[in-house]
């Protein structure tokens, strides 16, 4: 066996080495991140549901005013703004 022989093929063995120590542990990092990821999705639901519960409390509105006002197409069509404009052109800023 020549050196170069002996060389590709300790290159070889050291590559194939390489690629499936590289390969399990890309699936244990795959793994811990799932792991993180449902633990840390379990706890924002968690307190999420918290946050609701300690937020939640019963009030009273009371009853809207239906009498009276204008009728929903004449008060769209007499809006108007109350703010100045101008015919100059905005610069390029």
């Amino acid at each position: 066996m020549s050196s170069q022989d002996f060389l590709c093929e300790s290159s070889l063995k050291i590559s194939k080495t390489y690629t499936e120590e590289n390969r399990s542990t890309t699936e244990g990092h795959r793994e811990k991140n799932t792991i993180y990821l449902k633990k840390t999705l379990t706890l924002v639901i968690f307190l999420g549901f918290i946050g609701i519960n300690l937020n939640s409390q019963d009030i009273t509105l009371p009853e809207p005013d239906k009498t009276g006002g204008k009728p929903l197409m004449q008060a769209l069509n007499e809006r108007q703004t109350s703010r100045p404009f101008t015919k100059d052109y905005l610069t390029m800023q």
